[in-house]
C-alpha cells in the first residue's frame, strides 16, 4: 500500500481498549473499524492522522486494506 491509499484499523494491541473500541492510550487513538489515510509508509509501518489530528506512526499489523476489510465483513454476513 502506498500514500494516499485508504486503511482500516483493525488492531489496536498492545494498547488497552475502551468499551467504545476506542485506544485509551495516550499515542494511538485509532478507533477499530475505522478508516485511516496512509500520510507515508516504510517497510514497518504507516504514517496516519489519528482521531486526534495528529500525524503518528502505526506498525502494519494494525491495519488492513479497506479491500479486505470489506471483504471480511461480507464473510461475516454470509457465514452468519
Amino acid at each position: 500500500m502506498q500514500k494516499g491509499d485508504k486503511i482500516v484499523c483493525c488492531n489496536i494491541s498492545p494498547n488497552k481498549i475502551g468499551e467504545s473500541g476506542i485506544s485509551t492510550h495516550i499515542k494511538p487513538r485509532l478507533t477499530i473499524g475505522k478508516s485511516y489515510i496512509i500520510e507515508t509508509a516504510d517497510s514497518q509501518a504507516y504514517c496516519v492522522r489519528n482521531d486526534k489530528g495528529n500525524l503518528n506512526w502505526y506498525k502494519k499489523d494494525r491495519f488492513v486494506s479497506l479491500k479486505e476489510y470489506r471483504k471480511q465483513k461480507i464473510n461475516k454476513i454470509l457465514s452468519i
